[in-house]
């Protein structure tokens, strides 16, 4: 999915930062729990996509038993992506996303393109994410 189409298409506006360098220095506004990064978690009935803040800590060993984090070459395998461009709006499975991004006015995210980040209201990225299959919840507790 092209998300300038994606998003066109769904009337939200956006802003794209073509050459975000992977440093919080070269954008103060943005912030690591602006940042939504992008995990999945596979389980017997498949795979889950979690967006939660990149502030947020992943305790693998606090999983339960039957879920597991997916490697990245697994990710890259399932996804067509590198885990580090896998976007919020992937369509490919269901997605859980972390309460705590509803606290947040903007939302950053990478764009499936190294040193591509978007950058959308909170109000614009739950409206997109009701394209899918997404529960609210707290994702890691």
């Amino acid at each position: 999915m092209k998300l300038d189409s994606f998003f066109d298409e769904k009337d939200i506006s956006f802003e794209v930062f073509d050459d975000f360098s992977g440093s919080l220095d070269t954008a103060p506004e943005l912030d690591e729990s602006k940042l939504v990064r992008s995990l999945v978690l596979k389980r017997q009935e498949g795979y889950l996509h979690c967006l939660l803040p990149s502030s947020s800590n992943v305790d693998e060993e606090a999983l339960p038993a039957a879920v597991k984090l997916v490697s990245p070459v697994e990710v890259e395998q399932v996804t067509g992506f590198e885990p580090e461009g896998l976007h919020p709006f992937y369509s490919g499975m269901r997605k859980l996303v972390d309460l705590e991004l509803l606290k947040k006015e903007v939302l950053y995210f990478e764009a499936g393109e190294s040193g591509r980040v978007v950058k959308l209201g909170r109000d614009d990225f739950f409206r997109a994410l009701e394209s899918f299959d997404f529960e609210v919840t707290e994702v890691f507790e």
